[in-house]
């Protein structure tokens, strides 16, 4: 099985427009697209929200497509011609566009609000950091601990063994 969008022909820049007018008709009030050296790396989008402006970012991390095309390629046996480094901007950008298709449809649906979706983008100091980037570096992830009793709202998968299980 090859990576999602993996063979896409449209252009990085194709996609980055059809993301912006996506957001814009989603509510965004400015869509910025980033680059570097010359190539879009990223998108950013303004909206408001009771009477305040909310910033997010979203990056799209294409190195990390091309290295996982490589490292596809390499198990395939065809290690003598280099990867494109271009396929993996257009499948990263790609992969971001349908990720963002998803959250609007349940953002359209009432399923979720903008900001639930988006929250780990949304830029929380002056120079851009996101929350996520804030959190990690911090080290404020906070993990909830596991529920203590069967009775708890998640359910059991059938036949699947947990580490309370008697018989492991």
């Amino acid at each position: 099985m090859g990576i999602y969008m993996g063979t896409t022909e449209i252009a990085a820049s194709r996609t980055a427009g059809e993301i912006q007018e996506l957001l814009a008709v989603s509510g965004a009030e400015a869509v910025e697209i980033k680059y570097e050296r010359g190539q879009a790396s990223g998108i950013a989008f303004r909206i408001i929200r009771n009477g305040h402006p909310l910033h997010f970012s979203l990056p799209i991390r294409w190195k990390a497509v091309y290295r996982i095309m490589e490292t596809a390629k390499a198990k395939s046996r065809g290690r003598t011609k280099k990867v494109d480094e271009g396929q993996a901007r257009r499948t990263a950008w790609r992969q971001v566009l349908r990720w963002i298709e998803a959250q609007v449809a349940l953002i359209d649906t009432n399923i979720v609000e903008l900001e639930e979706v988006f929250l780990p983008y949304m830029q929380v100091d002056p120079d851009g950091t996101t929350f996520y980037q804030k959190a990690i570096k911090a080290g404020d992830l906070p993990a909830l601990p596991a529920p203590k009793s069967e009775s708890s709202t998640m359910a059991r998968i059938p036949g699947k063994k947990e580490a309370n299980d008697e018989t492991l």
